[in-house]
């Protein structure tokens, strides 16, 4: 199946300049977990809930910082013309939820999410897998091995 007939359109987006107030009220507003970031029409990045908490407030920004100190600039994207069964392991493999779908020009046309093909009983499989392979736990000792803390007697 090809991506542009299962991708959300059109997507929401953010202004680089928006503030990670602005973002979280907008994913608030439209229960989305991600914003792709838009300048003039083309893609520059991407903010997930997780960057606002993570890059944005637990690194000390306040709720007023623009976006474009904590987006991913450049982010994994597809195109309207491929494959589901190609997305869904990219996906996997870079362990990503959500892909901006953009033109060969790079204008945003709408986001493929992991959920979105979880709705296409085809893919429920290949999408479940693609899940594992994202939630597999990643450690600085290496892909896949599980730290384990110790508690140090006090």
């Amino acid at each position: 199946m090809k991506i542009q007939y299962m991708m959300s359109c059109p997507a929401r987006s953010a202004a680089p300049t928006e503030t990670l107030e602005d973002a979280a009220a907008v994913m608030a507003d439209y229960n989305v977990g991600a914003l792709p970031v838009v300048d003039e029409g083309r893609l520059v990045g991407i903010v997930t809930d997780r960057d606002l908490a993570v890059r944005g407030f637990a690194a000390g920004l306040d709720a007023g910082a623009h976006l474009v100190r904590v987006m991913t600039a450049q982010p994994v994207t597809c195109s309207p013309d491929d494959e589901l069964a190609e997305v869904l392991a990219v996906m996997g493999r870079r362990r990503i939820r959500r892909m901006p779908v953009c033109t060969a020009d790079g204008d945003l046309v709408g986001v493929v999410s992991l959920a979105d093909a979880a709705r296409q009983p085809e893919y429920r499989g290949e999408a479940a897998e693609t899940l594992s392979e994202i939630c597999r736990p990643e450690t600085r000792h290496g892909k896949g091995e599980r730290a384990v803390l110790l508690a140090q007697p006090s």
